[in-house]
């Protein structure tokens, strides 16, 4: 069900778009989205064979259906696989009616036992939920169990962070120093500076690609598919969020570096910059972890083995905000997609900002000399 709205002279109006049996419904002229809303709702329910209870599986597999249309593929695929990891063949495939407390209440205890965090178990629950509520509009189903089990809550005494060798989230800007300057590749020394002055995910730094030679500025636009080729044929797709595409700044030594990397390997424009063994594909993240850690332990790093992509993000947001660059502009650079932090920066702003942020990353060319 799609609610959205359109310009009358007389101001905005809403409409309803629906799918009913392979079929298009459509409803226009009224003044809410709870209206357009409501609306829609009648119209499945009116839609429904009541006589017709799923079973579970049924209902999962409608449920999916139904989800695919309205969430991004990534959030389909990640949540399909947990349904099928933690819910699937758990759950007793019987008519949903016929499923008391007591089968949720054991399928919740088998959850609680997993080798997973409490909080994605909380996640596990909730979708539950949420595939139950679903049943409950397009099949009138009554009394939902579900709603009666309890998320799970930390009671634990945390432990003090002084008795323990504390692990950073971040890399810091002498780590990364140290990093940098024990790497004896050149392609892996351009793929470091660029990840950390970029502040690019781990998916989009996978995914850059030459736009054109010699290559004058940076854009992201998509990202590397995670997914089985049997739910996303594709290798890429476009980024987590509308705020995520953006022009991403570098230091000009590391894009002097860059159109260098692209000349020695005789790189053409679509072709992955940063390429596996054989130039046929990007370089996996699996490889790029392994060199991660070789060279953060030959550098003598701390928790060397628990290095990631996303230090280094969050090691760039550090960075400018230790040298007194405003956190609005340290979003805005790094595309962050919260509206909060978006609504405070002036679009008009934006180009001076950038500039500012641009002459400071310039100024640390002389550490990688």
């Amino acid at each position: 069900m799609v609610i959205g709205k359109y310009k009358t002279k007389k101001g905005y109006k809403f409409y309803v778009s629906i799918y009913l049996d392979g079929k298009r419904i459509f409803r226009r002229g009224f003044n809410s989205k709870d209206e357009a809303m409501k609306k829609g709702l009648e119209l499945k329910e009116n839609n429904i064979d009541y006589n017709k209870i799923p079973t579970f599986n049924e209902l999962l597999d409608s449920f999916l259906e139904n989800y695919k249309k309205k969430v991004k593929i990534t959030t389909y695929y990640y949540n399909s696989v947990t349904i099928k990891n933690y819910m699937k063949n758990v759950i007793p495939n019987i008519r949903v009616d016929k499923l008391k407390f007591n089968h949720f209440n054991n399928w919740w205890n088998y959850v609680k036992k997993k080798n997973i965090s409490n909080s994605f178990k909380n996640v596990i629950l909730k979708l539950l939920i949420t595939i139950f509520e679903y049943c409950e509009i397009f099949y009138n189903y009554k009394n939902n169990e579900v709603k009666k089990l309890i998320p799970i809550k930390d009671y634990s005494i945390k432990k003090d962070i002084k008795s323990e060798e504390k692990i950073e989230k971040y890399i810091s800007y002498e780590n990364f120093k140290k990093l940098i300057s024990v790497i004896d590749n050149e392609y892996w020394k351009l793929f470091f500076l660029v990840l950390y002055f970029s502040g690019m995910r781990r998916n989009e730094i996978l995914a850059l690609q030459v736009t054109e030679i010699p290559m004058k500025e940076i854009y992201v636009y998509q990202q590397i598919s995670v997914m089985p080729k049997k739910i996303y044929n594709k290798n890429l797709l476009s980024p987590k969020s509308r705020n995520s595409n953006g022009k991403i700044l570098l230091p000009n030594f590391v894009m002097e570096l860059l159109n260098k990397h692209i000349e020695i390997n005789n790189l053409k424009v679509n072709d992955f910059i940063f390429f596996n063994k054989e130039k046929t594909k990007n370089v996996s993240k699996t490889t790029v972890l392994k060199f991660l850690v070789k060279y953060a332990k030959k550098a003598g790093l701390k928790n060397a083995d628990k290095y990631h992509f996303h230090m280094f993000r969050h090691g760039e947001a550090t960075l400018l905000d230790s040298i007194g660059i405003d956190d609005n502009v340290v979003s805005k650079v790094l595309r962050h997609s919260s509206s909060e932090i978006t609504k405070k920066v002036y679009i008009h702003e934006t180009e001076n900002e950038f500039k500012e942020v641009q002459n400071v990353l310039n100024s640390f060319e002389k550490d990688f000399k």
